[in-house]
């Protein structure tokens, strides 16, 4: 028989913990070091957000929300005797809700961490190639979105993980614009990393590399029969990747050349479509312009100023004017409407900085030689735009008229992380 081992005295573990611990020597030095680093790094962390709050510039001084929603933002402290005289469960939410805001304040927005982190980031960048939680270094300084990235691995149904049915939300306004007599017209962007592959691995299979998701809203809306047409431009932006570059180094966004590509068969699909008025060659000119701006990722990374990664990137550009020489406008009414996001505003609007008047609705009107009509949100392209257009329409119930096709273009990105109410 196998002998029994003979049962373990709890107390007699806890007698030889405790004579470990009293057994454990810490020298002077040390023991002063454990004391006075977090002192230290306390005092420095006061010293530096009240000069912050002297100087206007502290992040951490605002009225908490939650604690607001209590009482009043100009008196935090009747909006905290407010906040626990209300119910049990509406008081225990709101601290919790105070508490979070007030790590995360510290945590982002203290004196010292604007002081420290950008030089922290730097030396995780410089020398391993490490980016952050919203950035990633590639392959040559190449840097990806994380948003980007994460679309391109995603796996899973279709469900967006903002909230929605991106697919019934498509369908639905689809079916909406049939009704008034419109076509409607899809435009996803690649997400960078699936035509530039080769600059995140170096085995990667050539471009493009269509996320699963991707496949999987492609092959949904077929099955659908849904009254709406799906232009994928990633074949043209992998030719143009094979040829130079299709995306900036250190921002989302296509090369000014790649999206005029784009615009370019845009224009032949839209004809294909039919119901359009013939164009005028005329109605528009273009004229060369060189820009400079500095990569929304590059931004991202939080770098000091001055360092890798935060130069600023030249390109050149296609301004579009009018035969007269002004600069093109998007005209209400035109038989083209463009819904989209930075993709399409990244070189019209000059707040982006990357220039204006050569974004996307510039290039396709000068490629269609017709006025073309646009609203454009920066972000959000799964709701944004479409809320916009909706909002449009509640104030105004012709604003459709005239329009013959929509064109809808959003990030790919969006099929994983929009919200696509």
């Amino acid at each position: 028989m196998t002998p029994v081992p003979p049962p373990v005295d709890p107390s007699s573990r806890e007698e030889e913990a405790r004579a470990e611990i009293a057994a454990t020597r810490v020298g002077a030095g040390t023991a002063r070091a454990l004391v006075g680093l977090p002192l230290a790094t306390l005092a420095l962390a006061l010293a530096l957000e009240g000069r912050a709050l002297v100087r206007g510039d502290s992040r951490l001084a605002a009225p908490l929300p939650a604690v607001a929603e209590a009482g009043t933002a100009s008196t935090p402290v009747r909006g905290i005797a407010a906040l626990l005289d209300s119910a049990p469960w509406r008081c225990n939410r709101r601290l919790l809700a105070a508490a979070r805001e007030i790590e995360a304040r510290f945590d982002e927005g203290s004196a010292l961490a604007r002081a420290i982190r950008p030089w922290g980031q730097l030396a995780l960048t410089a020398t391993l190639g490490y980016g952050n939680e919203e950035a990633y270094v590639g392959r040559d300084g190449h840097l990806v979105y994380r948003a980007d990235f994460d679309h391109l691995t995603a796996r899973g149904g279709l469900a967006a993980r903002g909230s929605g049915d991106p697919l019934a939300a498509t369908i639905a306004f689809a079916r909406e614009l049939e009704e008034r007599g419109i076509a409607l017209l899809l435009l996803p962007v690649p997400a960078k990393p699936s035509i530039h592959p080769e600059r995140f691995v170096a085995a990667a299979p050539g471009p493009p590399l269509p996320s699963p998701r991707d496949r999987a809203f492609a092959e949904a809306l077929a099955e659908s029969n849904a009254p709406l047409h799906l232009f994928d431009p990633a074949p043209i932006l992998a030719a143009r990747a094979r040829e130079s570059s299709a995306y900036l180094e250190h921002d989302t966004h296509w090369r000014p050349a790649a999206m005029d590509d784009v615009a370019l068969e845009l224009a032949l699909r839209l004809r294909a479509l039919g119901d359009l008025p013939e164009g005028d060659s005329t109605r528009y000119l273009e004229s060369a312009d060189v820009v400079e701006g500095t990569g929304d990722i590059a931004k991202l990374l939080g770098l000091p100023d001055r360092f890798p990664f935060q130069g600023k990137e030249r390109l050149e550009l296609r301004r579009t004017q009018t035969a007269e020489g002004a600069a093109w406008r998007a005209t209400r009414g035109a038989p083209v409407l463009l819904l989209g996001d930075s993709f399409s505003a990244i070189y019209s609007n000059p707040e982006l900085g990357f220039g204006a008047s050569a974004g996307l609705a510039e290039r396709l009107a000068l490629h269609l030689g017709l006025p073309v009509d646009r609203i454009v949100r920066n972000a959000g392209g799964a709701s944004a735009t479409r809320a916009a257009l909706a909002e449009e329409l509640a104030r105004d119930p012709g604003r459709l008229d005239g329009v013959r096709a929509v064109v809808w273009q959003f990030a790919a990105r969006e099929l994983t992380s929009g919200n696509w109410r």
